[in-house]
């Protein structure tokens, strides 16, 4: 078996055994018409289900497949052997005298609508597994040109699931009245608060661009910002020229003090040496 089929069949059943409670090991139901392929093909059915199915089998026939491939003759003599030597299972199918097989006894007895009891079904009817794929849960099988294949799970099966999965996800009945009793405005149906417009994006709107002023409106523009530079550029002037003058004073200030202190400086060292000089004439 190709990788990629094995693993469409692991994850096929793996949905029956979520949803459906399919466990190992699986029942699988055969009919007469799928023995005697099988056996014509020399197909081993003990090796070629497990690996189909992905886990350990038990393969089941009804006594309306004994009967029928009894009644084939000689060319079903080894797939009626085979069919003695698999587990029985009743059905509701009274023998009248015509052999229906196991056509009648899935869709009477052995498989239900709801299929209870987790029955595989490999049949080579055409027309009684586009019935079974009606019924949730069956999982079909058949043989084609000497390989077992295993269906994909039918539309009926895959919207079971579906509603479950949204019914695990609602409040149930006894949680509702509780939450009601609780909490009765909870229940109320949420209104929708309406949208209010916006306005556009301002990184994607264009920027406005300045309106376009006549001549004469724009050259008397420009004489007023030259009359303000002018304006500006004699109000420097004027600031330079008070703080030249102010350092200019302080400097004289400066030279002034220092020539007198010189001058007094000068003063004290000459009367010093004149007492020294009397001094040393007196002695």
């Amino acid at each position: 078996m190709r990788a990629k089929r094995a693993k469409q069949y692991k994850k096929c059943m793996q949905l029956y055994t979520t949803t459906f409670g399919f466990r190992e090991p699986y029942q699988v139901l055969l009919d007469p018409q799928f023995i005697f392929h099988a056996q014509k093909s020399k197909l081993n059915l003990y090796n070629l289900l497990p690996a189909t199915l992905q886990g350990a089998v038990k393969m089941m026939v009804t006594p309306c497949v004994i009967t029928e491939l009894k009644s084939m003759g000689p060319e079903a003599h080894v797939a009626f052997n085979m069919a003695l030597r698999m587990e029985r299972r009743r059905c509701n199918h009274h023998d009248s005298g015509k052999v229906d097989g196991v056509n009648g006894a899935s869709k009477n007895a052995t498989l239900p609508t709801s299929n209870k009891h987790r029955y595989c079904v490999a049949t080579q009817n055409q027309s009684l597994r586009s019935r079974l794929r009606l019924v949730p849960g069956v999982p079909l099988l058949y043989i084609q040109r000497s390989v077992l294949i295993l269906e994909p799970a039918s539309s009926a099966s895959i919207n079971f699931k579906r509603r479950i999965e949204m019914a695990k996800t609602r409040a149930t009945k006894e949680e509702l009245q509780k939450l009601e009793a609780v909490n009765p405005t909870a229940m109320e149906p949420v209104r929708k608060r309406a949208k209010k417009a916006k306005g556009p994006n301002p990184l994607s709107v264009k920027k406005k661009q300045p309106k376009k002023m006549p001549q004469q409106q724009k050259q008397q523009q420009q004489q007023q910002q030259q009359k303000n530079e002018n304006v500006r550029a004699g109000e420097k002037r004027k600031r330079d020229d008070t703080a030249s003058a102010a350092a200019g004073a302080t400097s004289g200030g400066d030279n002034g003090e220092a020539k007198k202190r010189k001058r007094k400086r000068s003063k004290k060292t000459k009367a010093s040496t004149g007492e020294g000089v009397t001094v040393a004439a007196t002695e």
